[in-house]
């Protein structure tokens, strides 16, 4: 009798702890399975904030790129300004120094091709006194814009009114 009732209790402790054991292993499961869940949500939730982040970042960055490259448009054009300002400037100050340093001139040279029928007098029925032409413009002994004027004169009158000879020429430097 008393080792049918150890083994009833033991029986029926064993019993009580199975459904104790299993209750708690049930509601350790529950937990277990909750906090998964709740883990696989988090994660997913990072992903989704991670994409997110992804896509604002990748249009920031297009922003960033295209702010950037109209600076730079912007910048290489106030640089190719400033650039051909300086071109010209040191253009001038070659042209100024070179005229500072000019060796004295002595003679200047005006090639006047078939001077001989380009430099005539003037038409005797126009009344003027004298046909005038004139070379290029030039820059000698740090003058600057100077030009040659050749004068023809008509020939002389004789006294019976006609005209003799070939007339006479003046020469006239104009300076700026």
């Amino acid at each position: 009798e008393d080792n049918s009732r150890i083994r009833s209790e033991t029986a029926s402790d064993f019993a009580r702890l199975r459904a104790e054991q299993a209750e708690s292993g049930a509601q350790q499961n529950a937990q277990t399975d909750q906090a998964l869940d709740e883990l696989h949500a988090r994660i997913d939730a990072t992903n989704c904030k991670a994409e997110e982040n992804r896509v604002i970042a990748r249009q920031d960055t297009d922003q960033v790129k295209s702010d950037l490259n109209a600076h730079l448009v912007r910048y290489a054009a106030v640089t190719d300004r400033h650039l051909d300002a300086l071109d010209q400037e040191g253009a001038r100050v070659v042209d100024v120094l070179s005229r500072a340093v000019e060796v004295p001139t002595r003679r200047v040279e005006w090639l006047i091709p078939d001077a001989c029928k380009a430099l005539r007098p003037p038409i005797e029925g126009l009344k003027k006194e004298f046909a005038s032409y004139f070379s290029p413009v030039f820059h000698a002994c740090t003058g600057e814009d100077m030009q040659l004027e050749v004068r023809v004169f008509p020939p002389q009158t004789s006294a019976n009114g006609s005209r003799t000879g070939v007339g006479n020429i003046a020469v006239f430097l104009w300076a700026a």
